[in-house]
Parts: C-alpha cells; structure tokens; sequence
C-alpha cells in the first residue's frame, strides 16, 4: 500500500468516527436532558448548568434563562434554554424547560 492510500484510510476512518460521533447528537438527545431536569432543586440546577444569563421572577414562578454555544462533533450552534421554576415553600424546583435555536443538541444519555 502507497502513502497515499494509507493517508486516505486513515481520512477515512477518522471521518466515519466523526459521523458516528455526529449521528448520536440530536435535539432528541437534548428533550431527554431538559425532561430529566424536571424536579430538580434550584440548587442542583445552578450547580450543573452554572449561573443562568438571565432571570425573571413572578409570583410563585422563577424564568432561568442560560445561553449556551454547543458543539457536539460536527454540530454546532446557538442554544437559548428557559427553565419554568416553582416555589415549593422552602424551596424551588424545576416545572418545566423550553428551547430554542441549532444548538440545542446532545449526546447519547
């Protein structure tokens, strides 16, 4: 075998690992993440995800707003993720999640 084609091999292999790496991130991937956070405290939120962009409280409601640049393989792109939170008396907890944008990919949970 030339050099050129063990280059071409090599290339090869590296571009089925990216697609095997690629084809396992999707915005399915990414409801399975938000929908796993429903019921999780305030606290354990803010600790994984870090301190959100934004917020908004209203009432017995809290709006955290994170801004997130995700790249999982190949993909890329904007994300913008709001989670709905509830005021459970001594604390608060996760009652809902929405988002937006190309970003909003995941791995394989």
């Amino acid at each position: 075998m030339d050099d050129r084609s063990r280059r071409m091999g090599r290339i090869g292999l590296v571009l089925v690992g990216l697609t095997l790496a690629v084809g396992c991130a999707t915005p399915g991937n990414y409801r399975i993440l938000m929908d796993r956070a429903v019921g999780e405290s305030e606290e354990r939120l803010v600790g994984s995800w870090g301190v959100p962009a934004n917020s908004y409280s209203t009432g017995d409601h809290k709006f955290l707003v994170y801004n997130r640049w995700n790249q999982v393989g190949l993909q890329a792109g904007a994300c913008q993720t709001t989670f709905k939170l509830i005021n459970r008396g001594d604390h608060y907890e996760v009652e809902s999640a929405s988002w937006g944008g190309v970003g909003c990919i995941a791995a394989d949970q």
